[in-house]
């Protein structure tokens, strides 16, 4: 009897060991999945960078397959450093717009949109470039309660060019995801000692020596900087936040020195090694926040405006993981790569909104520590 009890534990023993092989294996297998697509990526961000006057947009099917679209001919030098890679490409050629006239094509409808809704906590939209529904396309989503507003009057208001305006309604709303006066950590309020948001990656700014955090821009400016493990707690100095049109981001300088590293996990960090901005499809997108912790996902789509009770936000990344209060401000991340900040979430729970690095970076005039040294 109690041998077979023995051997029944030990065989329980077995199958758990097995199951947790598997389970890292599978693991294993997806984050090198992942870490393929992230080299692809920071060389389309490369082509992006040298080749502004032909780049077009760029987006992943699959997480396996990048197509990169070109104004007219991929450049030779743009095409070799892609075919460079192990990695399946699709270039769409002779699309007719760089990236910069199709984010700005975008930008137009912001305001026209934001006055035909009357946007409010209640009401709003998500605009942006949509390249993965077909080329020139520009997604208009009237989020909550916009029942009331006809898709052809939205369209009417297609900006000139080769674009495509496809509008839908949506009950998605976005609201900004931080505690407010609710209990937290990492980054409290120095006044009450209370929990209010998590925060980025150490950043720099431009011109100065100033060292600190990013963070969410609607978060408050009275923050200290916390650590749960060592209990170290210090006021931060509030520097600048952005405009909110160009994001949802703020500095804030540290008295002490930071190191480019960022929590990825409860107690598990990173070195910050790239900095860039996903492209729509990517996946092996993460984010950490100190409610929530570590999800994980795919970029559904970047350079959108969204719309929360603090305003209308641009340069946002939509990822398909959701959130909680307390997690605005924390890292958007894949792998070693900085991604963005968490800045807000749908009230139901599909999608998570972050302000890309770039627009981090362009919006506080800062820049995302890169490890071993901020310099």
């Amino acid at each position: 009897m109690l041998l077979g009890a023995t051997a029944s534990v030990a065989a329980a023993g077995d199958s758990i060991v097995d199951s947790a092989v598997f389970a890292n294996a599978v693991a294993d297998a997806e984050e090198s999945r992942w870490q393929s697509a992230r080299d692809v990526g920071a060389t389309i961000a490369t082509v992006e960078s040298d080749y502004p006057d032909d780049f077009a947009y760029a987006y992943f099917t699959d997480d396996t397959v990048a197509h990169v679209g070109f104004k007219a001919g991929a450049p030779e030098r743009a095409r070799d450093l892609l075919e460079g890679g192990d990695s399946r490409l699709e270039f769409e050629e002779y699309v007719g717009f760089t990236q910069d006239e199709y984010i700005a094509a975008a930008a137009t409808l912001v305001d026209q949109v934001g006055v035909m809704l009357d946007a409010s906590p209640d009401r709003g939209f998500i605009i942006g470039p949509d390249p993965v529904a077909g080329r020139g396309v520009i997604r208009v989503v009237l989020t909550g309660d916009t029942a009331d507003v006809p898709e052809p009057g939205i369209s009417s208001l297609l900006p000139p060019g080769p674009f495509v305006l496809q509008v839908s309604h949506s009950p998605t709303v976005f609201e900004d995801a931080s505690y407010g006066r609710a209990g937290g950590t990492w980054l409290v309020s120095t006044l009450t000692g209370l929990g209010q948001c998590t925060s980025g990656f150490v950043a720099k700014r431009r011109g100065s020596t100033q060292l600190g955090v990013a963070t969410a821009g609607h978060c408050p400016d009275n923050l200290s900087y916390y650590h749960e493990g060592t209990h170290e707690v210090y006021p931060l100095a509030h520097v600048v936040t952005s405009s909110i049109g160009r994001g949802d981001s703020q500095f804030h300088r540290s008295s002490r020195m930071m190191d480019a590293w960022f929590h990825a996990d409860t107690n598990a960090g990173r070195p910050v090694l790239d900095v860039r901005t996903p492209y729509a499809g990517e996946g092996g997108v993460c984010a950490y926040g100190k409610t929530t912790g570590r999800k994980c996902g795919s970029a559904v789509a970047v350079n959108q405006w969204i719309t929360t009770q603090t305003g209308t936000k641009g340069n946002q990344v939509l990822t398909n993981f959701s959130g909680a209060e307390g997690d605005s401000g924390g890292p958007l991340y894949g792998g070693n790569t900085a991604f963005g900040i968490v800045s807000s979430i749908s009230q139901d729970g599909l999608l998570t909104a972050s302000t890309s690095s770039s627009g981090v970076e362009f919006g506080l005039n800062v820049d995302i520590c890169r490890h071993p040294v901020c310099s």
